[in-house]
């Protein structure tokens, strides 16, 4: 995801010493979203902890009779609190918003403000464990030394509350441990992060090596079939020819029943020369390479995305070439997809009639117009080295197709 609804930028830099770009930060909101899908208990347990310290915390502050039933700010404190919940509820939810990242940037501040606000009505300082909740969200949107100065900031933002606000002696101590408590969940999150991110980083490899060994096995068998069709062209072909010249010179030197004989040997050979002609060109024309077996193994699905096939049956491509480019631009039409799509369904069409034809369809929108990054220009150059051409359509929605010579696979 990105905020220009597609960012076709095969580039990704992951989370490093002294270097957070915007571009991390975008791609670790599409790992936010994914990391709620397949975790839905961590988003539970924040569910369960707001639950129990919202409820233990009025209610104690009411005993204490500081939110009284006919006191406005009593309601105003309540409001606070489901604020939070629904910020963070829409905010860790796995459906991409229509404006991504601005929207999840808005709804964790909202979080925020609501938390602040609490502070100033609720007395018990536990309430803080909202913002230990609240800083498990920010290494999918900042660095590590970002998140673990930021809550620094607001544990000294905290202790000044309740120190000056509340008068409570221990309010640095309590500021001092809850940070420590939300440095413990921001760094338990950004390994989790990390490790989510070495999991798909090798599921995308392996998912790449089964295209490319499917490629490298037919292109194999493509090569042996040419080896086989060339030996039979050269050897038999070639003793069949020397046979042919011999019956020739055998029946100008014969007379009578001899030469009737070796005319008909001759023809026999001459049937059996164009025969083996004729194998070696099918060999070689129907020497086709099994590009849906190798576009299949490429196949990424998710509970909220997915990659759909629909490949022609008469589909006959021979060249290794172009079958490597198929296998590319399908590839980084797939990864793109996941990584900055705001679409559900990605489409790919691969049909041979005139030339060989692959459509690529994102149900994604696109909110600004596209600036090509370096899978696509990468896109683009394969396409043309082949004699091919490249045509990208952002309206309605995106969709590439590529154009490739069928003289090209032949």
């Amino acid at each position: 995801m990105s905020d220009k609804g597609h960012d076709l930028k095969g580039d990704f830099r992951p989370i490093s010493k002294g270097r957070y770009s915007r571009h991390t930060a975008n791609m670790n909101i599409a790992k936010y979203i994914s990391h709620i899908t397949h975790l839905g208990a961590d988003r539970w347990a924040g569910l369960l902890t707001w639950l129990v310290v919202s409820a233990t915390s009025v209610y104690f502050t009411h005993r204490q009779g500081l939110l009284p039933w006919s006191a406005i700010s009593t309601y105003v404190t309540g409001l606070a609190l489901i604020g939070f919940i629904v910020c963070f509820s829409l905010a860790t939810r796995q459906k991409p918003f229509t404006y991504e990242p601005h929207t999840r940037y808005g709804l964790i501040s909202l979080q925020l403000a609501c938390i602040y606000f609490t502070f100033f009505f609720i007395p018990h300082n536990y309430v803080a464990i909202l913002l230990v909740i609240w800083a498990a969200q920010l290494p999918y949107f900042m660095s590590l030394l970002r998140a673990v100065i930021l809550m620094a900031v607001l544990s000294i933002i905290f202790g000044v509350i309740y120190h000056v606000h509340w008068q409570q002696s221990g309010a640095w101590l309590s500021a001092v441990l809850f940070w420590t408590f939300e440095i413990f969940s921001i760094v338990m999150m950004t390994t989790q992060l990390k490790e989510q991110q070495a999991r798909e980083r090798e599921e995308a490899i392996n998912r790449e090596l089964r295209a490319t060994q499917t490629l490298l096995t037919e292109a194999s068998k493509q090569s042996e079939r040419t080896r086989i069709a060339r030996n039979i062209h050269d050897l038999v072909g070639h003793h069949l020819t020397a046979l042919t010249i011999q019956l020739q010179v055998a029946e100008r030197k014969s007379e009578g029943q001899v030469k009737a004989l070796i005319e008909r040997s001759q023809q026999v050979a001459k049937l059996l020369l164009a025969d083996v002609r004729e194998a070696v060109n099918d060999i070689r024309s129907t020497a086709a390479i099994d590009v849906k077996s190798a576009l299949l193994a490429l196949q990424l699905n998710s509970q909220e995305k997915q990659v759909a096939f629909r490949i022609a049956d008469d589909l006959i491509v021979t060249d290794v070439a172009t079958a490597e480019t198929l296998l590319l631009i399908a590839k980084e039409a797939i990864t793109n997809f996941f990584r900055h799509s705001n679409g559900n369904t990605l489409l790919i069409e691969l049909s041979s009639q005139k030339d060989i034809e692959m459509r690529i369809a994102d149900s994604g929108t696109i909110k600004r117009p596209l600036q090509p990054g370096n899978g696509l220009r990468g896109m683009a150059e394969r396409v043309k080295e082949l004699n091919g051409q490249l045509n990208i359509n952002e309206q309605p929605t995106l969709t590439i197709t590529a154009t490739l010579p069928k003289e090209q696979a032949l």
